[in-house]
C-alpha cells in the first residue's frame, strides 16, 4: 500500500518532469517495479589505449575459452546467463555474457566492469568469479560459480517452497534471515567502497543447501576513483535501479552512497511483508511520485518495531537512515530476538488470562484450585522474565510482571491469605497505594483476629477440665478422706460422759497443713488452669472459714456444737461459690452441705451428731468432686495429659 500523494508543489513537478525527460523511452521502465534501469555507459577511454577489438583482447588476454555451453539460465537487462561445463576443471559453471543486441562497446566495458568488481569482492555471499574469458566472436564471457537453487524471489512468499527446500517452518524468520545475510555482503562491498544500487529479491539466490549469494553487480559503482573499475559514483548523474525499490536519489541522478543500499534493503524488507515493493503506480508518473516522497504506508502484519525500522531505512533524506548495512542487519537481528521475547510473553498473557479468570471466579479457595493458581502465576512470571532477560526494554513483558503480581496479590486478599498478599507487595516498586492500604488493612485485620484467637485459645485452655485432672483428683480425694475421717474420729474418740472433744481449730489447721503440702506437690498442674486454681482456692477459703469459725465462735459466746454447725454453713457457701464459678456439677454437694446444716440446726443439741453430719458432708462433697472429674474427657480436637499439654481451639479450616 502507497500513501495518498501530498499536495502537489511545484518543486516535486519540476523534478518528476525532469526525471521522466531524461529517460526518455527508458521512461517505460518505470511502470515494471521489478526490471532494472540499465543506464548507458559514457563512452570514456578504458584502461590501454588501442582499438575498441584490441582493447578487449587486451583485458582478457591469456584466458582459455575450454568451455561447453549447455543452456540458458537466465537474463537480465544487459546479458544471459547461461549453464556450461569448464572442461579444464571439470565442473559447472555459469557463463555471463552479452545480448547479441547489446554488444557495443559501452555494454562490453559495463560487462567487464561488473566481472572486475564481482572478482574483487570475495565474500561467502557473493558468487566468485572462475574467470574472465572471450568466446569465439571476441565478446567477453565472466564465469562464475554455478549456484544451484532458487531466486529469492520465487520463495519469498512461499511458506510451502521454503519448507520444502529448506526445512523452515517459520517464513518470515526464514526470509530475515536471507536479509540479514544481504546485509552482510553488501557492507562487505561498502568496506571495498563498492554501491550495488539494485538490490532486490530477484538479484538474490538461494542454493540448494540455503547459502544466500547476492547477484547482479552490474551497475555497480565505486565510490573511489578506480582505474580499474571506472564507474566512479560521483560521475553518474543518470537514473538506475529498479523503480519497485528505487532511492530518490537513484532516480534523481543524484550522487549516491552507503545510504542507497541501505535504502534498498529497506525497500526489500517492506516488500516481505506486503507481499509487492513499496513503489507502483498505474502510471510512470505517480510511480515516480512514490519514489521521489518515500512515504509508504506500514505494510500489513508487518510488527510495531519492523515498521520503525522500515521507515527509517527507507527515510527520503539519506542522512535519515542507518548509517550502514550493518546497523540495519542489527536491527533486524534485534527484531529476531524480540520476536522470542514477545513470543514468551503472548504464552504467559495466556496463563495470567487463565489466573485472572480463576481469580474473578472465587474458585481459589480450595487447595487444589490454590495449587492451579500459584502454578499459573508462577508460569506467568516465568515467561514474562525469560522475556526481558532476552529483552531488557521490554515495557509489555515488565508490565506483565506487575500485573501478574498484583492479581496473586487480590487473588490472595479474596483467599484472607494475608501473609502471601504482604509478601507479593514488597516484589512490587511501586505499588498502587489503594491495592497497599487494602493489604495493610487486611494484615492489621489478620492480626486482630490472630490474637483474638489466641486469646480463646488460652481462655480454652485455661478452662480445660483434662489438663491436670489427676493430680485435682489426688487433691481431692486426699482431703475428702481426712476430711471424712476426722469429724468420725472426734465423735468416736471422745468421752461421752465428760463431753470432752479436742480443739476445733485443730483439724482446720491441720487440713491446712495437708494442703500446703498437697499443693506444693502438684504445683505444676494445679497452676496452669482456672479449675485447679479454683479448686485449690475453694479449699483453702473452706478451711480458713472453718478455722475462722473455730477461733471465733468462742470470742463472741458460741458453744461448741453451734460452732461446729456453723462450718456446715461455711462450706455450703464456699461449694455453692465453687459450682457457680467453677463447675456447676458442685451444685449436689453444696445441696448436701446446706441440707446437713439445716438438719444440724433443727435437731443437734451435742457435738457427736454435727461431727456425725459434718463427715457426711464431706464425703458427699468429695465424692460429687470425684465424680464429676473421674477421668479426662475426650478431646477430638487433641491430646491432653496429666502435665497439662496444651489443645489447639483454631477452627477448623
Amino acid at each position: 500500500m502507497i500513501t495518498k500523494p501530498m499536495t502537489e508543489s511545484a518543486d516535486l513537478d519540476d523534478k518528476i518532469v525532469a526525471c521522466l525527460e531524461s529517460l526518455g523511452a527508458d521512461a517505460e521502465t518505470l511502470l515494471r517495479p521489478h526490471a532494472s534501469l540499465h543506464p548507458e555507459a559514457p563512452d570514456t577511454a578504458p584502461p590501454v589505449s588501442v582499438s575498441d577489438g584490441a582493447r578487449t583482447k587486451a583485458l582478457v588476454d591469456g584466458v582459455s575459452s575450454a568451455i561447453e555451453i549447455e543452456g540458458p539460465l537466465g537474463q537480465g537487462g544487459m546479458g544471459v546467463v547461461q549453464l556450461a561445463t569448464q572442461r579444464s576443471l571439470g565442473r559447472k559453471v555459469a557463463v555471463k555474457r552479452l545480448r547479441p543486441e547489446n554488444t557495443t562497446h559501452g555494454a562490453t566495458l559495463e560487462l567487464l566492469r561488473e566481472a572486475r568488481i564481482t572478482g574483487a569482492l570475495e565474500h561467502p555471499n557473493i558468487p566468485p568469479v572462475h574467470d574472465l574469458r572471450l568466446d569465439e566472436l571476441g565478446r567477453p564471457q565472466i564465469l562464475l560459480k554455478r549456484i544451484e537453487g532458487i531466486s529469492w524471489d520465487v520463495a519469498l512468499h512461499d511458506a510451502a517452497i521454503v519448507r520444502e527446500r529448506f526445512g523452515a517452518d517459520d517464513l518470515l524468520e526464514h526470509n530475515l534471515n536471507v536479509l540479514m545475510q544481504i546485509c552482510r555482503a553488501v557492507h562487505f562491498a561498502h568496506s571495498r567502497r563498492v554501491v550495488h544500487r539494485d538490490l532486490k529479491p530477484s538479484n538474490v539466490m538461494i542454493g540448494t543447501h540455503g547459502e544466500v549469494y547476492l547477484l547482479d553487480w552490474g551497475i555497480a559503482v565505486s565510490l573511489d576513483d578506480d582505474p580499474a573499475i571506472g564507474a566512479l559514483a560521483k560521475k553518474r548523474k543518470e537514473a538506475a535501479g529498479t523503480p519497485g525499490y528505487m532511492a530518490p536519489e537513484l532516480l534523481l541522478g543524484e550522487p549516491v552512497s552507503e545510504r542507497t543500499d541501505v535504502y534498498l534493503l529497506g525497500a526489500i524488507l517492506y516488500e516481505i511483508f506486503d507481499r509487492k515493493p513499496p513503489h507502483r503506480g498505474a502510471t510512470p508518473r505517480e510511480v515516480a511520485r512514490s519514489v521521489l516522497l518515500s512515504a509508504p504506508a506500514a505494510p500489513p502484519g508487518a510488527p510495531f518495531e519492523l515498521v520503525a525500522v522500515i521507515r527509517r531505512a527507507m527515510a527520503r533524506r539519506p542522512d535519515d537512515r542507518y548509517a550502514s548495512a550493518e546497523e540495519l542487519r542489527v536491527a533486524v537481528a534485534s527484531f529476531l530476538q524480540h520476536r522470542t521475547a514477545i513470543r514468551l510473553a503472548e504464552e504467559a498473557d495466556r496463563r495470567l488470562r487463565s489466573l485472572s479468570a480463576l481469580a474473578e471466579g472465587g474458585g481459589a479457595r480450595s487447595l487444589a484450585s490454590r495449587a492451579e493458581a500459584y502454578e499459573l502465576y508462577g508460569g506467568a512470571c516465568f515467561g514474562y522474565r525469560e522475556a526481558l532477560a532476552i529483552w531488557p526494554d521490554y515495557a509489555a513483558a515488565r508490565e506483565g510482571v506487575r500485573r501478574a503480581i498484583i492479581t496473586m496479590i487480590e487473588l490472595e486478599l479474596a483467599c484472607d491469605e494475608t501473609n502471601g498478599a504482604s509478601q507479593l507487595l514488597a516484589s512490587l516498586d511501586e505499588p498502587p497505594s489503594d491495592l497497599r492500604a487494602r493489604v495493610e488493612q487486611a494484615v492489621a485485620t489478620s492480626l486482630e483476629e490472630r490474637q483474638r484467637i489466641l486469646s480463646l485459645e488460652a481462655l480454652g485452655e485455661d478452662r480445660d477440665a483434662a489438663r491436670g485432672a489427676r493430680t485435682r483428683r489426688i487433691l481431692v480425694g486426699a482431703l475428702g478422706v481426712i476430711w471424712s475421717l476426722a469429724p468420725l474420729f472426734t465423735a468416736w474418740a471422745v468421752d461421752p460422759i465428760k463431753d470432752q472433744y479436742p480443739p476445733m481449730w485443730l483439724a482446720p489447721s491441720a487440713a491446712l497443713v495437708v494442703l500446703a503440702v498437697l499443693t506444693y506437690w502438684g504445683r505444676r498442674d494445679l497452676r496452669q488452669t482456672a479449675i485447679n486454681r479454683g479448686v485449690v482456692a475453694t479449699i483453702a477459703v473452706g478451711v480458713i472459714g472453718q478455722l475462722a469459725v473455730a477461733l471465733g465462735g468462742p470470742l463472741i459466746g458460741q458453744s461448741d456444737v453451734h460452732a461446729r454447725i456453723h462450718m456446715l454453713l461455711v462450706w455450703a457457701i464456699v461449694v455453692a461459690m465453687a459450682a457457680v464459678t467453677i463447675d456447676r456439677r458442685l451444685a449436689p454437694g453444696a445441696a448436701v452441705a446446706l441440707a446437713a446444716y439445716a438438719l444440724a440446726a433443727i435437731y443437734a443439741k451435742t457435738v457427736a451428731p454435727v461431727q456425725y453430719a459434718m463427715a457426711a458432708t464431706y464425703f458427699a462433697i468429695s465424692i460429687n468432686a470425684l465424680a464429676i472429674w473421674r477421668a479426662e474427657p475426650p478431646d477430638p480436637r487433641g491430646t491432653s495429659s496429666r502435665s497439662g499439654g496444651a489443645r489447639s481451639l483454631r477452627p477448623p479450616t
